[in-house]
């Protein structure tokens, strides 16, 4: 019943278009839900595994792709499947995601017709408990930013900053800023990739917000009671671990070597000295606003 009413959508031809990427490592335990949902979509799936050990229930998902790249670095992991995507947009998704196909389906829409945007997303519903009841809340429904201006999407990404894992994304973001990351250790810190997708997602064009549920998290994830160190197969590098720096420390790492002034200079033309210093001031009102919360 379920492939039948998959097949019937008129729209259903917008999946051909996508690749679901989704990341694991250690945590896996809502990962066998999550590919049940898909199956039946006339899409491709890869499982992108970095854990120490194979997934025990990989034999039962034969029509996916899986990847296991044990204790493999996330950006590694997601440069090398991102440079082979065969489709013009991608989507990366926790392994803790349920994704939502008619949110999933409108947003393909939404990017393939309109070239303006180089992501699109929906609502992320997500479950909090509120005096002991548990109800439903909705993120992630005012943060478009549509400009013909890169310097101003910047801004604005940065003004009502949400992660943009999740995001429905033409590929070369995800693939740019993964190259930027393996290209410049001082942006290794994993709480730095985040912000990192979100501004080449800026340069490379504007954002919108579409009035679906694109997601939902059935409960809030569970930190790890201890940390798991990863060995690194390619280069061991110890800034990979640092998860307590200072987001304002990228701004030092962004004076050493900026990587995204000549991708807008390339893109947009201008002066590398001009992005420098607006992406910098950017960037530091927006650090400056967090850090003293």
């Amino acid at each position: 019943m379920l492939k039948r009413l998959f097949l019937s959508n008129k729209k259903n031809h917008y999946l051909q278009y996508i690749t679901i990427y989704i990341t694991a490592y250690i945590r896996r335990n809502n990962l066998e839900k999550l590919i049940k949902s898909l199956k039946g979509l006339p899409v491709k799936i890869i499982i992108c595994d970095s854990s120490p050990d194979e997934w025990e229930y990989k034999k039962n998902f034969n029509w996916i792709e899986y990847k296991h790249s044990p204790n493999q670095l996330l950006y590694k992991v997601l440069f090398d499947a991102a440079k082979t995507c065969k489709t013009p947009y991608l989507i990366w998704n926790n392994d803790d995601d349920m994704i939502n196909i008619k949110g999933l389906i409108n947003s393909i829409e939404c990017i393939h017709n309109e070239k303006k945007y180089s992501s699109v997303t929906g609502r992320l519903r997500k479950k909090r408990s509120n005096y002991g009841k548990k109800e439903f809340y909705n993120w992630r429904e005012n943060f478009n930013y549509i400009s013909t201006d890169p310097i101003e999407r910047i801004n604005n990404m940065f003004e009502c900053f949400c992660s943009p894992v999740h995001d429905v994304m033409r590929k070369e973001c995800l693939e740019k800023s993964c190259e930027i990351v393996l290209n410049n250790r001082d942006f290794y810190p994993i709480r730095f990739f985040d912000r990192i997708v979100g501004m080449v997602q800026a340069i490379y064009g504007s954002k919108k917000v579409i009035n679906y549920t694109l997601l939902e998290r059935s409960k809030n994830q569970s930190k790890k009671t201890k940390e798991f160190k990863r060995l690194l197969e390619w280069e061991d590098f110890p800034a990979v671990l640092e998860r307590d720096k200072k987001p304002s420390e990228m701004i030092i790492a962004l004076k050493n070597n900026d990587p995204f002034s000549p991708l807008l200079v390339e893109l947009y033309g201008g002066d590398f000295n001009f992005y420098n210093t607006n992406i910098i001031k950017i960037l530091k009102a927006y650090f400056s606003k967090i850090e003293k919360k």
